[in-house]
């Protein structure tokens, strides 16, 4: 069975600025990843999302089936409560769907960060090997897609 992924892009810089993230690590995967843009909303002075951001995610998580894994992408460096906030939505919406934080956020303590922002696990390497294995301590095993060419 497909891994369906959800991938929610929380920025406080540049929209135009987001790297590709875990979607190009997955990309020879048979994954399904889809991809909620909370980019561009402004985060308030604590951090926290603004009421576009919070609409955008909302409307997003109710159309949307049940992920097998959330992954929050983030740009924050100045504060873990914006994190925070989309964790608590996700939670809203899905329960105890598994959540993973990935981003610039995380050259702070991993587990100060899952504490403050509640997420399941947070994603500090940079390539394949490393994202499959922690896709695997939540029971993931993902089947790589055959080459086209041959």
């Amino acid at each position: 069975m497909k891994l369906h992924l959800l991938v929610i892009h929380v920025q406080e810089d540049s929209p135009t600025s987001r790297p590709a993230g875990l979607s190009s690590l997955l990309a020879g995967w048979d994954v399904a990843i889809e991809h909620v843009d909370c980019d561009g909303a402004d985060l308030t002075l604590h951090g926290c999302m603004d009421r576009r951001a919070i609409d955008v995610l909302s409307r997003r998580a109710a159309s949307s089936c049940r992920p097998d894994i959330v992954v929050i992408e983030t740009g924050l460096h100045r504060t873990c409560a914006g994190i925070r906030h989309a964790v608590d939505l996700v939670r809203a919406q899905w329960g105890d769907v598994p959540v993973i934080i990935s981003g610039s956020t995380l050259s702070l303590d991993d587990n100060q960060v899952l504490a403050t922002t509640g997420a399941d696990a947070v994603f500090t390497g940079q390539d394949e090997s490393s994202l499959l294995h922690l896709l695997g301590t939540f029971g993931f095993r993902l089947r790589r897609l055959r080459d086209r060419r041959t």
